[in-house]
């Protein structure tokens, strides 16, 4: 059993990565190091739960983990408990971000070749990011945005001279849309792969500011009528097929945030859910227990659930 009293918790990052999973985000560990949060991996003795916001993870006891190592000290000199900007302060900065920003002909060759058209990429607003325009617009955000709103954007922090600094590394930016169609995460398809994988969000934790969350991601869609919804993972993809397939398609930020889209659903009323999990559904037991679970209890919702697999 655990035991119950409080401990404070604290994000995993490359120094001090994942005790389970080996990853260097999305999971925790508690001051001591005597129990890991992992919310990828799912272990004979690990106790399975389900936060506020409807996100399976899994806790682990650590065995042999008292002592305070060097990372673990890290961790604790950069816990913040920022407070994040509202949905429509982050929509309008990350708007202002966009509309001041090139898109580069390699970026416009990629989402072209993905089968998105001119308009798509026109009013899905995707940008190009470099250190150089990173630079710039940052300097043109302070004559429109006071200083202490953009620090309370994920993805900006003040530097020594109180001056903004947007931290997102350079690549293919992606605007992250909720059900108002407000921006309110910005996610990099980074030119190479890094430490964090290829897709990174752009944000402030490490900086002591705050981070963006694990959104769900709603793509552009202008229908009256709704009948049919598809969920899958990646927010490219999720515009890609949805502009393709003319079915709105939401992304949830892991297989196992599947109950993410349950507000959404409520909102929107479709008919059928068609869930669209990446291949690897056939050799990872994690994504298809993720599955299973989602079409058993979406179904007991009321739709019908239908189960696609993407083949590439």
């Amino acid at each position: 059993m655990l035991t119950s009293h409080r401990s404070y918790w604290l994000s995993v990052n490359r120094h001090c990565p994942c005790e389970i999973c080996g990853k260097p985000s999305w999971c925790s560990i508690n001051e001591d190091s005597s129990i890991a949060i992992c919310r990828r991996v799912e272990s004979y003795n690990s106790t399975r739960k389900v936060d506020s916001a409807g996100v399976e993870y899994f806790v682990h006891i650590l065995k042999d983990r008292n002592d305070q190592n060097r990372s673990l000290r890290v961790l604790k000199k950069e816990m913040k408990h920022p407070q994040s900007a509202s949905s429509s302060d982050c929509n309008s900065v990350y708007s202002y971000i966009l509309n001041n920003l090139p898109l580069t002909n390699d970026h416009y060759d990629n989402l072209y070749n993905r089968g998105l058209s001119d308009e798509n990429i026109h009013r899905g607003k995707y940008r190009s990011l470099d250190v150089k325009t990173a630079r710039t617009v940052a300097k043109k955000l302070m004559d429109n945005f006071l200083p202490r709103l953009l620090q309370q954007v994920p993805g900006f922090y003040l530097n020594k001279e109180s001056k903004p600094i947007f931290c997102g590394v350079p690549g293919l930016l992606i605007p992250v849309r909720n059900d108002k169609n407000e921006i309110v995460a910005l996610k990099v398809r980074s030119n190479k792969t890094t430490d964090y994988g290829k897709y990174i969000y752009a944000s402030s934790k490490r900086f002591g500011g705050p981070g963006p969350g694990a959104p769900v991601h709603l793509p552009i869609f202008e229908h009256d009528s709704i009948d049919t919804i598809r969920v899958t993972e990646g927010e490219l993809k999720a515009d890609v097929a949805t502009a393709l397939t003319k079915t709105l398609t939401i992304s949830i930020p892991g297989v196992s945030c599947w109950r993410k889209v349950i507000p959404t659903l409520s909102y929107l009323k479709p008919k059928v859910v068609k869930f669209a999990y990446d291949s690897d559904i056939k050799t990872n037991k994690h994504v298809a227990r993720a599955l299973s679970d989602s079409v058993f209890e979406i179904k007991s919702l009321g739709y019908s659930v239908e189960v696609e697999t993407w083949t590439a």
